[in-house]
């Protein structure tokens, strides 16, 4: 094992020990017994970053398929890391909403079960505020430095503003749809924004015709 491959393993462990112990949004680690971690190569050419965590991006099929899109596409091996803007996945709590009054506290055991309801959490997913984005985002700009790729790949609006601003890059002046499929650079990284997408064909139909 290389000695950057194992810094960045190094590095990486430490921020997920971080996340784990972050209790800034303690409104979602109610409702969140595990933040998200990112996931692929260590070594990667593109990182990704979605918004939270969600069906598409918990299942690996999808996230080969992404990378089988964007590597051709990005001029790049075959090498990518995928990670969140915010590590606890907001939901709203029709549960705890209706006995608010009287319950605090995180709603979540260790099978993932509700403790109100005993069964499975069924809280709506929902955008990160503004607020819970800023607590999160300075994990997202650590793990981008500490992984060193040469694309970040982000996906949807809030997405797109909150990393591109921290690496300098402000958009305030551009409409969202003049955001997409266009390309950044700060001194160091190259930046894509993709706009959301529910499927892998929504994707690729996303990418088709995109040249650098």
């Amino acid at each position: 094992m290389g000695v950057n491959r194992e810094r960045r393993i190094r590095n990486l462990k430490r921020l997920e020990k971080r996340v784990a112990r972050c209790n800034r949004c303690r409104e979602l680690r109610d409702s969140c017994r595990r933040p998200s971690y990112g996931v692929g190569s260590v070594e990667p050419d593109i990182v990704v970053v979605f918004a939270a965590a969600n069906i598409f991006n918990q299942d690996r099929g999808n996230l080969r398929q992404l990378a089988e899109i964007l590597h051709p596409v990005l001029d790049v091996e075959a090498q990518a890391y995928y990670t969140f803007l915010v590590r606890c996945r907001p939901r709203l709590c029709p549960v705890k909403e209706e006995r608010d009054r009287w319950f605090k506290g995180c709603c979540i055991d260790e099978n993932g079960l509700c403790i109100l309801s005993s069964q499975p959490c069924n809280g709506s997913p929902r955008e990160p505020s503004i607020h819970e984005i800023l607590n999160c985002l300075y994990f997202t700009v650590e793990e981008i430095a500490a992984l060193e790729p040469l694309w970040v790949v982000t996906v949807g609006n809030s997405v797109a503003r909150a990393v591109l601003h921290a690496f300098g890059i402000f958009t305030y002046h551009i409409k969202e749809q003049d955001l997409f499929v266009r390309v950044f650079e700060s001194s160091e990284y190259r930046f894509i924004c993709l706009p959301d997408f529910d499927d892998i064909e929504q994707c690729r139909k996303i990418m088709t015709g995109f040249e650098l």
